[in-house]
């Protein structure tokens, strides 16, 4: 069985039109002990992985990680199968408490990281409330604001523009949205799993996917390294040849006798001789 190589090389000049994730084409990489640049390295074993380890796709765990992006591409497409099947699934019934903890403990950095900037920040409002700024309001007039308005207009809008599932999608995805940032206008089953596939890509390659053990795709001899890859398809290569080799030994029958090989192994009793 021929072994594909892979070259692992310069990134190209960015281009201006959007790139899916899901037809790279993998940039064909040659193996090389010293890889250009290291984060090219990493993500074409990230890119490796994804190839290869197609049911990434399929894991129930994105549906607690994506709850509103699942919902919209792939939950509202399932059969009552389907949804038996998932719920029956034990790492999704695990999951979900693992996910309410991890929240909590998010929850209690989140509100210890507030504490510790309204402390830090008291002194600094007194000084930021008399200083004032000339701005225009929604309606083009002049008002004047407090540095500290500005700053919780700003945090205001942020929050309005907000992100669904916290995931930062890129503007070609965006675009097969609808008004409101949402897939619910995608009725082909078949059109919102690639769009599924396409922002799990993405969230892989930048190392966002936070229930993945990333050390064990990046390292090299990691299960994204195209050197891994060889290994386990040489090993596989050669079981094959193995058992090539068995079949190709016949069975061959002459005087009434079983011959494998030259050895009699069945008598003309039809009782296999040891």
């Amino acid at each position: 069985m021929a072994i594909v190589t892979y070259e692992e090389g310069p990134s190209k000049p960015e281009s201006t039109i959007p790139e899916s994730e899901a037809d790279l084409n993998l940039t064909r990489l040659k193996i090389s002990p010293q890889p250009v640049d290291p984060e090219i390295a990493i993500r074409n074993r990230r890119l490796i992985y994804l190839r290869n380890n197609d049911d990434y796709f399929t894991s129930t765990e994105h549906a607690f990680s994506l709850p509103t992006f699942y919902d919209q591409l792939v939950g509202r497409f399932m059969t009552g199968r389907d949804r038996r099947e998932h719920a029956a699934d034990p790492s999704s019934q695990t999951k979900f408490s693992e996910i309410l903890a991890r929240d909590l403990e998010r929850g209690e950095d989140r509100i210890a990281h507030l504490r510790r900037q309204q402390s830090g920040q008291e002194e600094e409002e007194e000084e930021n409330e008399e200083e004032m700024e000339e701005v225009e309001d929604e309606e083009g007039n002049v008002v004047l604001k407090s540095k500290r308005q500005l700053a919780q207009q700003e945090e205001d809008d942020t929050d309005e523009e907000g992100r669904i599932d916290a995931e930062q999608l890129d503007a070609d995805i965006l675009l097969q949205a609808d008004a409101n940032g949402e897939f619910m206008n995608i009725q082909d089953r078949e059109e919102a799993w690639e769009i599924w596939r396409d922002i799990l890509s993405r969230r892989f390659l930048r190392g966002d996917d936070e229930d993945f053990d990333y050390e064990t795709v990046d390292r090299p001899g990691g299960a994204g390294d195209p050197k891994h890859l060889i290994e386990v398809e040489i090993e596989r290569d050669e079981w094959e040849e193995y058992f090539d080799e068995e079949e190709a030994e016949v069975y061959d029958e002459r005087d009434g006798k079983m011959y494998l090989g030259g050895r009699v192994v069945e008598g003309e009793t039809g009782i296999q001789d040891f």
